[in-house]
C-alpha cells in the first residue's frame, strides 16, 4: 500500500493500456495477482513515554497460495527436500530484521508468527521502537516487502518518497504527513472493444483486496485535528478496494491514472465510499 500503499504491484505496468495488460509478463502478472489477493493492516501503538509497537498483519488469499505452492514445486521431485514453505520464507525474521532497520533507529523485530482466515494464511510481524520520533513509516511497505519479484532494489528505494514521521514532547504527538506526489492526467484512449472484459476481470482480482494503516494511543486520546477518529484509533489510510471496484468510473480513471504513490492514489480516491483518508498534511494529537 514500494514506500507505497499502492505498490507497483499492485496496478498495470506503467505506461500501458488496460489493451496491453494481457500481454505483460509471468512476473508482472503474479505481483498483480499477489497484490489484490491480500489483506494488510498496519498498527502503531504509542505509549506515554513515546514508544511503542508497530504490528503488521497480512494475509494471502487461496489465488495467491496456490501460485506460491506452483512455484516452489518448480524444481521437481529431486528437490522436495530443500524446499521452503513459501508463506514462511516471504514473512522470515530475516526479512523482518531488514525491515526493521528501514523503519527507524531503534526499531526491533518482537516476533513473527503465522496468520490465518478461512483460506487465506499469512503472517503477523510485530516490532518494538523505543522512540516515535525516529520512526519512519511507509504507507504498504510491509507489502512491499513480501510482494514476489524484486521490487526493492536500491532504485526502488531512491525514488521513495518521503515517509510519515513523527515529532512527540510532552504528551503532544504531530503526525507528518508526506506532501501528495501529483499524478500526471494521462491521455484518454480509444474505446476498446476488450476493455469491458478486462475491466470486469480486473474488479473480480481487486475485490478482496484491503488495505490500512492506523495509530493507536493507548493512554487515550485528549484533543485531535485527525480526519478519522474513533475512540482512541486514528486511520491514517484505509481501503476497502471491494468497495472501489463498485465505483465503475473511478475505478477506470484508477486503473487508466496508474497512481505510482499512495499519496497521489489518495488524490485520486477522495470522496470514494468505503476509503479514508487523512488529508491533513499535519496531525496534531494530545495524548492523555
Amino acid at each position: 500500500m514500494p514506500n507505497h500503499a499502492f505498490p507497483a504491484s499492485v496496478l498495470p505496468p506503467k505506461n500501458t493500456t488496460m489493451k496491453r495488460l494481457l500481454q505483460t509478463s509471468a512476473l508482472a502478472l503474479a505481483s498483480l495477482l499477489f497484490a489484490s489477493c491480500l489483506q494488510n493492516e498496519t498498527t502503531i501503538s504509542l505509549k506515554k513515554d513515546g514508544s511503542g509497537t508497530i504490528t503488521e498483519e497480512t494475509l494471502l488469499g487461496a489465488q495467491m497460495l496456490a501460485m506460491l505452492e506452483q512455484f516452489s514445486n518448480v524444481g521437481g521431485e529431486a528437490d522436495a527436500a530443500k524446499k521452503k514453505d513459501p508463506v514462511a520464507d516471504m514473512f522470515s525474521e530475516e526479512k523482518a530484521k531488514t525491515h526493521a532497520a528501514d523503519l527507524g533507529e531503534g526499531v526491533t523485530v518482537v516476533k513473527t508468527e503465522p496468520l490465518s482466515k478461512g483460506d487465506s494464511k499469512g503472517a503477523r510481524v510485530t516490532y518494538h521502537f523505543d522512540d516515535i520520533n525516529k520512526l519512519k513509516f511507509h504507507l504498504g511497505d510491509a507489502v512491499k516487502n513480501a510482494a514476489p519479484g524484486d521490487t526493492g532494489d536500491a532504485a526502488a528505494k531512491k525514488d521513495k518518497t518521503p515517509p510519515i514521521t513523527f515529532t512527540y514532547s510532552d504528551g503532544k504527538l504531530v503526525i507528518h504527513m508526506p506532501e501528495p506526489k501529483k499524478t500526471e492526467k494521462k491521455p484518454d484512449v480509444a474505446d476498446d472493444p476488450q476493455e469491458a472484459q478486462q475491466l470486469a476481470a480486473m474488479k473480480q482480482m481487486f475485490a478482496d483486496m484491503k488495505m490500512s494503516a492506523k495509530i493507536v494511543i493507548e493512554p487515550g486520546i485528549g484533543e485531535t485535528d485527525a480526519t478519522n477518529v474513533e475512540g482512541n484509533t486514528i486511520t491514517l489510510m484505509a481501503v476497502d478496494f471491494g468497495k472501489l471496484v463498485q465505483n465503475e468510473a473511478k475505478f477506470k480513471e484508477f486503473v487508466k491514472q496508474q497512481p505510482e504513490t499512495p499519496e497521489a492514489a489518495q488524490e485520486l480516491l477522495k470522496g470514494v465510499d468505503g476509503i479514508k483518508i487523512e488529508t491533513k498534511r499535519e496531525v496534531t494529537v494530545t495524548v492523555k
